[in-house]
Formats: C-alpha cells, sequence, structure tokens
C-alpha cells in the first residue's frame, strides 16, 4: 500500500508518502546518493536523489520515518 496526503499552511506545503514495504533501515544515510537503490536492475536509484536536489534549491526539507503502515514515511516540506 502507498498512501499520499498532503497539507498547506500559511507558508508551508507538506507532502507525506507513507507505504507498507520494508522501511529504509540502515539506508536512511545513503538514500539521496545518485545510482543508489535498494533494487536491482539498471532503471533504479536516482528519484530520490532528485527530489532532495530540488527541495535544497526551493530552500525546501525532508523528514524519514516509519509509516503506520509498518514502512517509510517521506514528509516534504516545501516553503511557499
Amino acid at each position: 500500500k502507498v498512501r499520499v496526503t498532503v497539507d498547506e499552511t500559511s507558508k508551508t506545503l507538506l507532502f507525506d508518502v507513507e507505504d507498507s514495504g520494508f522501511g529504509l533501515g540502515d539506508d536512511k544515510d545513503v538514500v539521496f546518493t545518485p545510482q543508489y537503490s535498494s533494487k536491482s536492475g539498471a532503471e533504479h536509484g536516482i528519484g530520490l536523489y532528485l527530489v532532495k536536489t530540488n527541495l535544497d534549491s526551493c530552500r525546501g526539507s525532508l523528514e524519514i520515518g516509519e509509516s503506520d503502515l509498518m514502512g517509510a514515511r517521506l514528509s516534504v516540506y516545501i516553503p511557499k
């Protein structure tokens, strides 16, 4: 399962993306590096790097946590 929620305050947009997968475990320190993937194959390993790069350019931030779906939760904060 994947759950996406969107919210906003007067100054921030918030996106939460949660899943029921295996979570990130010890990978939290490396998931934003180019070419990192927990999956095999050549078509993986750029998504979170691009998310982080774009967030940095707009002074946004991202938090990693655990979801109540038993997987990972990524919370993205984008200033308006």
